[in-house]
């Protein structure tokens, strides 16, 4: 995923902003049991200013591997393509969704 999201905010020492992508980034890779991958625009535009921080995440959510802040740069990760499967194995979420039971739900909750 890329982005191009502004700094705002500061938390622990951290922007609020990339803390809060980051976290969001980390619970789609453990959620979809897949490899998450995200870069974001850094530098300066029209008065805002752009982190960069890249990340990568693992389909257990760890994170493989993080770029800087503030400055342009390469990232790479080495993804291990066998935890896909050890892990869809452990945590079948996907295999045993029911989309069409949520599918029904939903319509029934917003036309209640």
């Amino acid at each position: 995923m890329t982005s191009a999201s502004p700094g705002r905010g500061v938390m622990d020492e951290q922007l609020g902003s990339s803390k809060w992508v980051q976290t969001l980034n980390q619970t789609y890779a453990g959620l979809f049991t897949s490899f998450f991958a995200h870069t974001n625009r850094v530098g300066f535009e029209d008065g805002l200013y752009f982190w960069g921080g890249a990340t990568a995440y693992d389909p257990d959510g760890r994170l493989l591997a993080k770029g800087p802040y503030d400055e342009e740069s390469l990232t790479y990760a080495e993804l291990d393509l066998g935890q896909l499967r050890r892990t869809r194995i452990r945590l079948p979420l996907l295999r045993d969704e029911q989309a069409e039971i949520v599918s029904r739900e939903l319509n029934r909750i917003m036309h209640a």
